[in-house]
């Protein structure tokens, strides 16, 4: 299984955005009212630096899974102890994806439809991508991320007879430094956490060398659509209001009517959005499957898919009430980036160096 260039970034791109879009832009709002697009915009810098750092590490070994580096260099019972986390983080973010779009689906289009119904068609179409492994994933991606991105941008220019430029004033006055640096912290972990999965695709591209490019590119134009995307919802709906909704970018989408003609676009929106989840979901589906299968010393790494989905979908099932995106959030932000971004690429890093020296 080979992934091109192109593949990864559209895969990382609809990663990156797909979740954060729908639940970086009202925390952030909230905290910093119309500054929302300076925080988002630090957000974005400070995650486009660990990309460049996360994919400088994974060229140290190309060819090799994130499990195999942990094995050959921490030794064989430390280095399946270092993994573990890993493994929950993809298994923790994708339940949550899951369960978001699901809640989503059921408030906009499908309103009084059993949750589990909708879980079985996602997780059918996400089990059937997984099993055809990242090739057909990279190739599904090069078709849904470039229709989502355009979407977005047509939305906005669309909008353009909704905006108030007076929304965004005045700039900074009102929050100082510290409240800017507070307001980083729903879309800086989440972004720099996600990056994590560089570590796994790197060993299937085709040409190793071009991966930090690729995914600093993804990084980036997700973090300037984000940006753009709060933009769009204060000066469209006024900080005021955008902080009292689930998901503003629906509705400045919604907002769109050009003489009665041009409406209704966050139909088109939805749909492609539950493509775009598909892509997340199957992703780390088979990151979680084909690094577990390392772990456990399987020759063949469909089977594990059997047992990752299904688990996926007992956790989402289990998630409940308005409060599991928070929680989840703060968790992610307190333990699996300063623990899967920080402390554990920095001791393989580390090690690597001394290895090195040694050798």
């Amino acid at each position: 299984m080979k992934i091109k260039g192109s593949q990864l970034f559209w895969i990382l791109a609809t990663t990156y955005i797909v979740m954060a879009i729908g639940v970086v832009l009202t925390p952030t709002v909230s905290i910093v009212q119309q500054d929302a697009w300076i925080s988002l915009l630090a957000s974005g810098a400070a995650g486009v630096i660990i990309t460049i750092l996360l994919g400088k590490l994974a060229l140290l070994h190309p060819d090799q899974s994130l499990f195999q580096v942990c094995w050959k260099l921490l030794g064989k019972w430390l280095g399946r102890i270092i993994f573990l986390p890993y493994f929950c983080a993809f298994i923790g973010i994708t339940s949550v994806v899951v369960r978001a779009q699901v809640d989503f689906i059921q408030s906009i289009l499908l309103n009084g439809t059993p949750t589990w119904a909708i879980m079985i068609i996602l997780f059918s179409i996400t089990f059937y991508l997984t099993l055809g492994g990242i090739t057909n994933i990279g190739r599904f991606s090069e078709i849904t991320g470039p229709i989502f991105y355009f979407l977005i941008f047509l939305s906005f220019i669309l909008n353009w007879g909704n905006i108030r430029l007076e929304r965004l004033l005045p700039v900074y006055v009102d929050h100082g430094g510290l409240e800017i640096v507070q307001g980083m912290v729903p879309f800086a972990p989440l972004l720099a956490g996600q990056a994590i999965v560089l570590l796994v695709l790197s060993s299937f591209m085709t040409d190793p060398k071009q991966v930090p490019s690729h995914a600093v590119a993804a990084a980036g134009i997700a973090s300037f659509t984000i940006v753009m995307s709060v933009v769009m919802c204060i000066v469209v709906l006024g900080p005021e209001l955008t902080m009292k909704l689930n998901t503003p970018i629906f509705v400045t989408i919604r907002a769109i009517d050009i003489m009665d003609f041009i409406q209704n676009l966050d139909v088109f929106f939805i749909f492609i959005a539950i493509f775009g989840t598909v892509i997340k979901l199957s992703s780390y589906a088979f990151v979680a499957s084909y690094e577990m299968s390392k772990w456990l010393n399987l020759k063949n790494w469909k089977p594990m898919v059997w047992f990752v989905v299904p688990i996926i979908m007992i956790i989402s099932m289990n998630l409940h009430g308005p409060t599991y995106m928070g929680v989840f959030l703060k968790i992610w932000s307190m333990f699996v980036v300063p623990i899967c971004v920080i402390i554990i690429p920095l001791l393989l890093w580390v090690t690597y160096l001394f290895k090195r020296s040694d050798s």
